[in-house]
């Protein structure tokens, strides 16, 4: 489980992250303001805080889901998976940080893997620049995210829980379904919200978006996840769930 810490609007201004009992991230708003005392969570901390990639997304479902219910007695067919793909340009790359499960006793950490993006280059961070200067285009951000959601789907199927995805952003453009047709052909339909022809069009982007409701980085607020999750998110949990499809 993933808990965010937040202190603001009293002195100064912090951001904490716990990871399954592991701190991966804690910093305060003075660091990046560079005014002291900051009461404000500014855009540089919450870049710092980075967030999941989709390769994260696949890699610790795949590595920890058995292990995480298998102390409960949690048989596969009563899980209900949920994954939202994010930005494509989000990666992972192995660091050369602590071993966190060493430092901090938790069971489930990522060690040294670390999210990486293009807000990096700017800190001249060696792996970012060169990834995204010479490796990195949106044809292979694309194709990556696909590829992603294509294995975690046959995944979950073999596992044999309950899951659908859904998008952060649209990603596929109008005729994106036949740009990739080796990833877009092997996807089944009822496991995307707005299904994968429409898959772009069904982002939560696409279907709640109101300016007057996000925070730092024009990321949503508290109104645009409630309708989401009430308008769109809850029918297909509810049509996935009904006994006919168990």
């Amino acid at each position: 489980m993933r808990v965010l810490g937040v202190s603001a609007l009293s002195h100064d201004a912090a951001v904490a992250v716990i990871d399954d009992g592991t701190l991966v991230f804690a910093g305060h708003s003075e660091r990046y303001s560079r005014q002291k005392n900051d009461e404000r969570l500014n855009a540089g901390i919450l870049a710092e805080m980075n967030g999941a990639s989709n390769h994260r997304i696949l890699r610790t479902t795949v590595e920890r889901l058995r292990e995480v219910i298998s102390p409960f007695g949690v048989e596969p067919a009563s899980v209900l998976f949920i994954a939202m793909f994010t930005h494509l340009q989000r990666f992972e790359a192995m660091g050369r940080g602590h071993d966190r499960a060493s430092m901090h006793g938790s069971p489930f950490t990522d060690r040294e893997w670390r999210t990486i993006g293009p807000w990096q280059i700017e800190k001249k961070e060696a792996c970012a620049t060169a990834f995204y200067r010479h490796v990195y285009d949106e044809q292979f951000g694309v194709s990556e995210l696909l590829m992603s959601a294509v294995l975690l789907e046959r995944w979950l199927e073999d596992f044999g829980c309950h899951f659908a995805f859904t998008l952060v952003r649209d990603v596929l453009g109008k005729d994106g379904v036949s740009d990739y047709p080796e990833y877009t052909s092997q996807m089944r339909d009822h496991h995307y919200i707005g299904g994968v022809s429409g898959w772009s069009a069904t982002s939560f982007r696409s279907l709640v978006n109101h300016a007057d409701d996000t925070g730092p980085g024009q990321h949503p607020l508290e109104r645009s996840h409630r309708e989401y999750a009430i308008d769109h998110l809850l029918p297909k949990l509810r049509q996935i769930t009904r006994p006919e499809s168990c």
